[in-house]
């Protein structure tokens, strides 16, 4: 009976020996402890009470690593929103998609949070905000995401934070808008008038090359819109006032059909500056409408100041154009 024990000790005994005089020149391998860097969170539950706390625990304990943080939920309380935004400091963190297609701010306070969260999170570069409704927007006295340089959000969102940055010059690196028109399924339509205002906005950034992508979500108003800013044509549509924009990128989330988009010849021509087109997020039967010869010899004569639109692949219009 003594004999297995020996065996097993000489052999353990062989093992320690050799890990002891292992040569100098082979490290030691410390064991390590792995940090989260990129977070993405879309489960209302971590953040019921129940687990709130431990959530929370979690995201702060990791605060010096995470650099992108993704927030997607369906249905989650302003109240709960709120004291996620107090509770998060994450000094290193760059990228941020903050959505939630539930979302009513009633008394302001909600708004001061996302505020207060953005000064303190200065190293931002990229925002994404998603179908998040705030009644009042946050305003902000001092400079605010003076390192971001793509951001997409609704129209009242990039009113905000453009008026933000104005007042205070700090919209240097910023070069790609993005502005959405959100689906709400407790509303009818969109407030097209929001879109305008905020690209009224966008237009003051003069002296620069930006990429503006107008992202549709919604096939209500949507024609109206185009066929008005056709109609007010170039003296008084605030397109033709978007001398900043050099790169136009049309999405259409795969809900509007951009083949029954009237006036779109028009609507393009408003744009005084664009060089580059892109269509995004098309339908198939989009995709084919936009690649007719026919569709590019009329963009390549209708906006001259185009140089290449990409469907799929970039196609060069001077190829369209007469010699």
């Amino acid at each position: 009976m003594t004999g297995p024990p020996k065996q097993l000790n000489h052999h353990t005994t062989e093992l320690v020996s050799a890990v002891e005089k292992r040569p100098s020149d082979v490290p030691f391998i410390q064991p390590c402890r792995s940090r989260l860097t990129n977070v993405r969170i879309v489960s209302e539950m971590l953040f019921q009470p129940t687990f709130f706390n431990w959530t929370i625990k979690t995201l702060t304990s990791n605060s010096f690593s995470i650099a992108k943080l993704s927030l997607r939920f369906s249905n989650l309380t302003t109240e709960t929103w709120s004291n996620l935004l107090r509770s998060l400091t994450l000094p290193r963190l760059q990228d941020v998609e903050i959505a939630s297609s539930v979302f009513d701010n009633t008394t302001g306070g909600a708004s001061k949070d996302f505020r207060d969260f953005f000064i303190r999170h200065p190293s931002i570069n990229t925002l994404l905000l998603q179908d998040i409704e705030l009644r009042t927007p946050p305003t902000v006295t001092g400079p605010i995401l003076p390192n971001l340089v793509c951001m997409m959000a609704p129209p009242r969102w990039v009113s905000s934070l453009l008026d933000m940055r104005y007042s205070h010059d700090s919209s240097s690196k910023l070069n790609s808008i993005g502005i959405s028109t959100e689906y709400n399924i407790y509303r009818s339509t969109f407030n097209y008038d929001l879109l305008d205002a905020a690209l009224l906005r966008v237009a003051k950034l003069s002296g620069r090359r930006v990429t503006l992508n107008l992202l549709f979500k919604s096939e209500n108003g949507v024609s109206d819109w185009f066929s008005n800013h056709a109609a007010l044509g170039k003296e008084n549509s605030v397109l033709n006032r978007l001398y900043c924009v050099s790169t136009l990128v049309i999405s259409t989330a795969f809900i509007v059909n951009i083949t029954k988009v009237p006036d779109l010849l028009t609507w393009l021509s408003l744009f005084p500056c664009v060089e580059h087109l892109k269509f995004a997020e098309t339908t198939r039967a989009g995709r084919v409408f936009l690649e007719k010869p026919e569709f590019l010899k009329s963009v390549a004569e209708k906006c001259p100041h185009i140089k290449r639109i990409q469907i799929d692949e970039v196609i060069e219009l001077d190829q369209y154009r007469s010699k």
